[in-house]
């Protein structure tokens, strides 16, 4: 049976306190020359095509490791979560992404790549993070972010106790042991070994881990799910390539309701070898990573026309380019740095036509009902014109967003022609189709 850690950390590890670096951003090591000495063409990556190649100037590489070797970065949450409400690992790695996007500037670019250190429910953590190895692909080793070395690999990592507990935040800032009283701890859900600790986030109760601690830093003791905690956060395989240089920013023309065109500059650097595709990237502003709204360009041009977007809604496009990076592996696609984001708004639209209208007649009046436009306009339309020929003796007058109006000032026993439009603040819809009717004989009854 596995035993559960309920101790209090040693004296000597309570009473470590480190200093926390300043606001602002904590730098890496200064590289030495490349020793070739990871190479990674065994190493698996979670996903193809993603952001997990980094330039070899990137200044979060690992001191000594240069092109063909490749890592993975950690850092402990500056923040804490409360799981009473967050039961899955994609909500616990949406808290890591959005922490890695306003973390230090190199990684902010990379932020989709990072990913809770947790296990929920049937998930491990070595499985959500793939950090499984075999005797034949140990994996890659993981470092603390700007920091020293964690493991040599996911063997390391799994051992049950971390080389270095020089702990840094999403800011590459070292952090402290916080203290007996106010310790910092993380979710993890998970045994040392990386294995679900019963249902692990997904639990009532959830182990904690303490990252200052050697043998801890996973299983530390169980916490109510209803307490708050930091996480770890992880990122992807990230391989050192001879990548291009980010894309000009791009800029935007021919700007309509559902459509735009976008254009850029080449990267400065093509990396060593010629790009052969773009990819642009284009979400309503602000969303979360770039799932919300996603479209790709392949191709060597430098422009491009998106359609079927959102009508008066920001949106935010970056351009990244590829090149085959061929010293990391024949054939292997690479992508240097995405542009810098170009926000921009798509126009509004206006109404389309509301239905023909249906009239009732009296001999001087009529009841005129009319369906709603099919489509609305963005934004939503505020009224309804009406046009009567011959015109009525009293105005027709504003009509409101209401599908109904009587008519009255009529003439009896006359012939009129009436439409409908809808309005809204981007202009005015087409007339409905024409309505045709004669109001009645207007009868008088003689005195006896």
């Amino acid at each position: 049976m596995r035993a559960l850690w309920f101790a209090a950390p040693p004296l000597a590890l309570v009473l470590l306190v480190l200093a926390l670096a300043p606001p602002g951003e904590a730098h890496a090591e200064v590289q030495v020359p490349h020793t070739g000495h990871l190479a990674c063409a065994t190493v698996p990556l979670l996903h193809t095509l993603t952001n997990a190649h980094v330039p070899p100037n990137w200044p979060l590489i690992p001191s000594g490791l240069g092109v063909g070797d490749c890592f993975r970065l950690m850092f402990v949450t500056n923040e804490r979560i409360s799981l009473e409400h967050i039961r899955s690992l994609d909500t616990l790695d949406g808290f890591v992404t959005e922490k890695a996007e306003r973390g230090h500037s190199h990684i902010r670019p990379y932020a989709d790549e990072f990913m809770a250190l947790a296990s929920c429910g049937t998930t491990d953590a070595r499985d959500h993070t793939s950090t499984t190895f075999t005797s034949n692909n140990l994996g890659a080793p993981i470092y603390w972010l700007t920091g020293a070395k964690a493991a040599d690999n996911y063997q390391d990592f799994w051992d049950g106790s971390w080389d270095s507990h020089d702990v840094r935040n999403q800011w590459g800032q070292r952090m402290n042991s916080g203290g007996a009283y106010d310790p910092t701890t993380v979710w993890t859900g998970s045994w040392r070994d990386g294995t679900a600790n019963h249902s692990g986030i997904c639990g009532s109760s959830v182990m904690i881990g303490y990252p200052f601690g050697s043998g801890w830093e996973l299983q530390f003791h169980m916490d109510s799910m209803r307490s708050s905690n930091r996480v770890y956060g992880l990122s992807d395989v990230m391989l050192v390539s001879n990548l291009p240089s980010a894309p000009g920013v791009p800029t935007v023309s021919s700007v309509t309701d559902s459509s735009v065109t976008i254009e850029w500059d080449a990267p400065a650097s093509q990396g060593g070898t010629p790009i052969f595709d773009y990819k642009v990237e284009i979400r309503v502003a602000g969303a979360p990573g770039w799932s919300e709204l996603m479209q790709h360009h392949w191709g060597t041009s430098t422009t491009h026309t998106f359609h079927l977007l959102f009508p008066d809604t920001e949106h935010d496009v970056r351009v990244i380019a590829y090149n085959l990076c061929d010293e990391v592996g024949s054939g292997r696609a690479c992508h240097g740095p995405p542009s810098p984001v170009t926000t921009f708004r798509t126009h509004t639209t206006a109404p389309s036509a509301p239905g023909t209208p249906t009239v009732t007649p009296s001999d001087t009046s009529a009841v005129v009902t009319w369906t709603a436009p099919a489509w609305p306009g963005n934004p939503p339309l505020h009224d309804y014109d009406m046009t009567v020929r011959p015109a009525p003796s009293v105005p027709v007058g504003a009509l409101g967003t209401g599908t109904t109006h009587t008519l009255t000032g009529l003439e009896p026993d006359t012939r009129y022609e009436m439409q409908v439009r809808a309005n809204n603040s981007a202009g005015h819809s087409p007339w409905s189709p024409v309505a045709t009717f004669n109001t009645q004989l207007s009868v008088t009854i003689p005195d006896a």
